[in-house]
């Protein structure tokens, strides 16, 4: 049976001289089992290549709020 996709999400890395621009996937199994999937720039299809920049931004936008959050949330534990 085929997996249900949880959530999926542009993911650009670079250094110097090279950069990769993934799509990736969380996937969830019959069984309950997560996995992560990434696609390659060959293997991603003309909607994932014309979704990328928005996503990659939001993407971004949201792991740099869940930062914040999770550097508040150890602030308020420590109490400092």
């Amino acid at each position: 049976m085929r997996p249900t996709v949880v959530a999926a999400w542009a993911d650009k890395h670079d250094g110097p001289g090279w950069s990769n621009t993934l799509v990736r996937a969380l996937l969830r199994y019959p069984d309950g089992k997560l996995e992560v999937r990434a696609w390659q720039p060959d293997e991603q299809t003309d909607d994932m290549r014309t979704l990328f920049r928005v996503s990659e931004a939001a993407s971004r936008a949201m792991r740099e709020a869940c930062e914040r959050a999770m550097a508040d949330t150890a602030t308020r534990r420590t109490g400092g």
